[in-house]
């Protein structure tokens, strides 16, 4: 008969075990799955925070949207679908140059069986043929952007930016700006 004693300490390291042989095996199985980063952990307290998080800073116009990716959760019972927004750079602040092509992936879409998903937490789809300023980060393998977060979108209506949130601070600096003071303003955070 066994002491719960021994039961406890066996069972301990059975975990422990465990756990250490699993870490290996869990990441060769992942390598090759398509990632990103967790965009909305993300919370700038001011403008600065933004510019210097961001990897590209653009004014960019949208041209077309195209279907992406579908993340599968692991019991296999839900689908996120993802799209790629394709954005030609007209001023590129940080990290493109004018005439630059980039894909911004974001969630959305239609799933494998067909529905459709619609998320409007970041702003919503893109409007063809209009103008955004955008704050991205580059995915982790390179091959896409990702926009920061609702804080990092605002469409160029009638010569003034119109954002996501009102109420962050972000927006609370660029909302109803031109472009004009919204791009100084920028500058002057790439300049410190």
């Amino acid at each position: 008969m066994i002491t719960k004693t021994k039961f406890l300490a066996v069972s301990g390291l059975m975990v422990a075990l465990g756990w250490t042989l699993s870490g290996p095996i869990t990441s060769r199985l992942h390598q090759h799955s398509p990632s990103s980063s967790a965009a909305w952990l993300f919370g700038a307290r001011d403008l600065s925070e933004l510019v210097r998080y961001a990897d590209v800073i653009a004014v960019a116009k949208h041209t077309v949207t195209y279907p992406g990716r579908v993340a599968v959760d692991d019991s296999g019972q839900d689908d996120l679908p993802f799209e790629l927004n394709d954005f030609e750079i007209r001023l590129g602040m940080k990290g493109a140059r004018a005439s630059d092509h980039l894909l911004v992936e974001r969630a959305g879409g239609i799933t494998a069986d067909g529905d459709q998903v619609n998320i409007d937490a970041d702003g919503g789809d893109f409007e063809t043929a209009a103008t955004y300023l955008l704050f991205l980060k580059q995915q982790e393998d390179g091959s896409f952007h990702y926009q920061i977060n609702d804080q990092a979108r605002f469409q160029v209506v009638d010569g003034r930016l119109a954002g996501v949130e009102e109420h962050d601070p972000v927006s609370r600096t660029l909302n109803g700006k031109t472009l004009r003071e919204a791009i100084d303003l920028i500058s002057a955070e790439l300049r410190d």
